[in-house]
């Protein structure tokens, strides 16, 4: 089982601006104070929305990410390893259960009834143990890919929560194929700085 470590990239807003400046709406010029126990709450505050000139936008091409990012292709090989090293043992688990089956037809006309019937459930078992195997053996790389993809996804994420703080964005895009994001200016690719910056930080 060749199965390589996939990953949806899809890292669609990180915010990192302050909101905008509170309206008090029960400010006045009447100083006059409040005297009935029973006044009604004051009038919630809101909150003016983000200019346009405060929004600053980047995207990272996420396979890029991906092929560069050191973590990501270590982990990449390692699983690739234990799905080969899988399949190979499958593959001999199961010429084994072959070979003597072959022997049972060789001998066939030698053994007694009872003999070939015991043959015969012995290679039925032997053949549902493989398999149950293989059920188990998927399952375990299965969960343990879908962790690592868990662990990948939270480095990515929390390095470009640091990323945009430092750098003032409020969106870091994901451009990737079937994605929703098909156009950004090259200028608003910052692909290369969080590859940099991603590997710099796993080595720390």
């Amino acid at each position: 089982m060749k199965k390589t470590l996939l990953i949806l990239f899809v890292l669609s807003v990180v915010a990192c601006k302050k909101p905008g400046k509170i309206v008090d709406n029960n400010n006045s010029t009447n100083t006059s104070s409040v005297t009935d126990s029973s006044a009604t709450a004051a009038t919630p505050t809101a909150v003016q929305p983000m200019k346009t000139d405060e929004i600053k936008i980047g995207f990272v091409m996420a396979d890029t990410v991906l092929e560069k990012f050191s973590y990501y292709q270590k982990v990449k090989a390692s699983l690739t390893a234990k799905g080969t090293k899988l399949e190979k043992d499958m593959e001999a688990r199961a010429l084994a259960i072959q070979k003597e089956y072959q022997g049972y037809q060789q001998r066939g006309q030698s053994m007694s009834p009872k003999e070939l019937q015991e043959a015969e459930m012995s290679l039925m078992k032997k053949q549902q143990d493989l398999e149950d195997f293989r059920t188990k053996q998927t399952a375990a790389l299965m969960k343990e890919e879908e962790a690592l993809n868990k662990d990948l996804q939270k480095k990515i994420e929390k390095y470009l929560d640091t990323y945009a703080a430092e750098n003032g964005y409020t969106f870091i895009l994901s451009k990737h194929i079937g994605g929703s994001l098909l156009f950004g200016k090259k200028e608003l690719d910052i692909t290369k700085d969080v590859i940099n910056g991603l590997n710099a930080s796993i080595k720390k």
